[in-house]
């Protein structure tokens, strides 16, 4: 099945787990290259996330997005922002509205 990426919506997914001591909010590793030459830029931590298919609702895409990253299915997710200030990116060229969802594992 083919599907088409929306670059102007993407979804961010906080999920967070109680280990009987702390609670925990879970990060991907991702390492950055700069475009012109693929070479490596630097590596960080962030929210599991990324752009949806055209043919996805948000909360389907959002499912989506955790099950791919975690394997988790039946998971309770909550919308609780969603974030589309242009100034919050360099170029407003890149404006992209990001929807924040919650789970609780």
């Amino acid at each position: 099945m083919f599907f088409i990426i929306n670059p102007n919506i993407s979804i961010d997914c906080v999920v967070f787990g109680f280990d009987y001591k702390q609670l925990n909010v879970l990060l991907a590793e991702r390492v950055l290259r700069r475009s012109r030459d693929r070479e490596y830029a630097f590596t960080d931590h962030t929210l599991i996330g990324i752009h949806i298919h055209d043919e996805k609702n948000l909360e389907e895409a959002a499912h989506r997005i955790l099950k791919g990253w975690t394997g988790i299915e039946d998971i309770y997710l909550e919308q609780f922002l969603a974030f589309a200030n242009p100034q919050r990116l360099k170029d407003e060229k890149d404006q992209c509205l990001a929807s924040a969802y919650w789970a609780c594992s």
